[in-house]
C-alpha cells in the first residue's frame, strides 16, 4: 500500500470516527403536561480526549424555555463521564430552540438526557471490565464487603467505561453501599444506573426490579414524593401489574401519611453532579405537600428554586420561614444551592407540631457518585 493510500485511509477513518461520535447521540425530553418541543436541535461535539479513551458520557439537564424559545437557567442534575461531557451538553443546549408557549409564559421544569455514545447500541462490556465485575460479584456473594469496596473504588478511579459498563458498575456500587448499611447512598447509585441505562441495557424484569428497589429505598427513607413518582414510572413499564401489586401496601401507607398531619423532615446534602471544582453544588427534592421550610443548616446553604410545569419561584434560604409551591402547580421539584457538602433539613409541613430537632423522617443524598 502506498503512502498516499495510507494517508487517505487514515483521514477516512478519522472522519468516520468523528461522524460516528456525532451521530451516536440520543436525547430524551420530558415534562409532564407542558412539553417543550424542539425546533432546532444540533448534535453536540464528542469531547475529543474522551473519545480516544473509550469513555462515554451521559448528562441530565433541567432547564426553562423562555418566551423566545431559548433554553435558559440550566441545572446539571446528574452526569456520568465527567466535566467535559457536561460542558458539551450545556454548549449544545444553548444552541437549541423550542416552540414558545402560546400563552407567552415560560415552560418550566423541562428535563433532557444527552447520551454520548461512541458506538450506538453497544450494550456490551469489555473483557477487562468483566474480570473486575466478576471479582466484585464474588466478594458480594461471600459478604466480603471490604474487598468488594476496594474493587469498586478501583474501577471508579480507573474510569474510561462505556455507558453499559457504567450501568453495571453503578448497580455494583449500590450493592456495596447496601451491604455497608448506607441505604441513602445505595438509592443514589441505583437511581443513576436506571437513569443511564437504555431500554436495551436494562429491560424486562431486571428493569422492573430496579424500579422496585428504588421505591422500597425511597419508602424506607421517607422520600414520599419521589416514591410515588417511582411507582407511577414502574406502572408505565410493560407487565408491571404484579410488581405494583407487591408494593401496593406501602403505596397506600405513603398516601395515608401525606394526607395525615405528621410533618416530613428530610435530611438533604448538597453536591456537584460531576464531582469536580466546576459546577454548582445542589440538592433536588420532590415535595408531596404544598408548604415547606428549612432547618438545621450546616455549611453554606444559600438559595432555592422551585420548578413546576408552568411556573417557578425562588428565594434565599431562611431558617424557620414557610414557603409555598406556586398556586395550581404540578410536577414540582425543589432545587437548593450552596457549598459542596453542606446539609440541611427540608420540612414538609403538616397539621401536627414539628418533631424535636433530632427527629428526621426522610433522608436525601444528592452525592456525586460514579464518574
Amino acid at each position: 500500500m502506498t503512502k498516499t493510500r495510507c494517508l487517505a485511509l487514515l483521514l477516512l477513518l478519522t472522519v468516520f470516527a468523528r461522524n460516528a461520535a456525532a451521530q451516536n447521540f440520543d436525547t430524551e425530553t420530558d415534562t409532564s403536561k407542558v412539553r417543550a418541543v424542539p425546533t432546532v436541535q444540533p448534535a453536540p461535539s464528542f469531547p475529543g480526549g474522551d473519545l480516544r479513551t473509550g469513555q462515554e458520557g451521559w448528562v441530565r439537564i433541567n432547564f426553562i424555555v423562555n418566551d423566545e424559545g431559548r433554553a435558559i437557567d440550566p441545572i446539571i442534575v446528574d452526569s456520568v463521564g465527567g466535566a467535559p461531557f457536561e460542558t458539551a451538553a450545556l454548549n449544545t443546549l444553548n444552541e437549541w430552540r423550542f416552540e414558545p408557549a402560546a400563552s407567552g409564559q415560560e415552560i418550566g421544569n423541562n428535563q433532557i438526557d444527552m447520551r454520548f455514545e461512541i458506538y450506538r447500541g453497544r450494550e456490551l462490556a469489555t473483557s477487562n471490565f468483566m474480570r473486575r465485575y466478576r471479582r466484585i460479584v464474588t466478594h458480594l456473594f461471600n459478604e466480603e464487603t471490604k474487598e468488594a469496596r476496594y474493587q469498586t473504588d478501583q474501577a471508579v478511579e480507573l474510569g474510561g467505561w462505556n455507558l453499559y459498563e457504567s450501568v453495571m458498575l453503578n448497580l455494583m456500587v449500590g450493592r456495596v453501599e447496601g451491604q455497608e448499611g448506607d441505604l441513602a447512598e445505595k438509592l443514589e447509585f441505583y437511581r443513576r444506573a436506571l437513569r443511564v441505562a437504555s431500554n436495551a441495557a436494562l429491560k424486562g424484569k431486571d428493569r422492573r426490579d430496579v424500579f422496585s428497589r428504588i421505591f422500597e429505598a425511597e419508602h424506607s427513607l421517607g422520600q414520599y414524593g419521589s416514591a410515588l413518582q417511582t411507582a407511577a414510572a414502574l406502572g408505565a413499564e410493560r407487565d408491571s401489574k404484579s410488581d405494583l401489586e407487591a408494593l401496593q401496601t406501602r403505596i397506600d401507607e405513603i398516601r395515608s401519611h401525606i394526607a395525615g398531619g405528621s410533618p416530613v423532615v428530610a435530611r438533604c446534602q448538597l453536591a456537584t453532579a460531576c464531582d469536580c471544582e466546576s459546577g454548582t453544588a445542589m440538592s433536588v427534592y420532590q415535595p408531596a405537600r404544598q408548604q415547606f421550610s428549612f432547618a438545621n443548616l450546616e455549611g453554606e446553604v444559600r438559595n432555592f428554586e422551585v420548578r413546576c410545569d408552568t411556573s417557578r419561584t425562588g428565594a434565599p434560604v431562611e431558617v424557620g420561614k414557610t414557603y409555598s409551591l406556586p398556586a395550581d402547580s404540578e410536577n414540582c421539584s425543589v432545587y437548593v444551592f450552596g457549598d459542596d457538602g453542606a446539609s440541611f433539613d427540608l420540612i414538609e409541613a403538616g397539621n401536627e407540631p414539628l418533631p424535636d430537632d433530632d427527629a428526621v423522617s426522610a433522608v436525601v443524598h444528592n452525592r456525586a457518585g460514579l464518574r
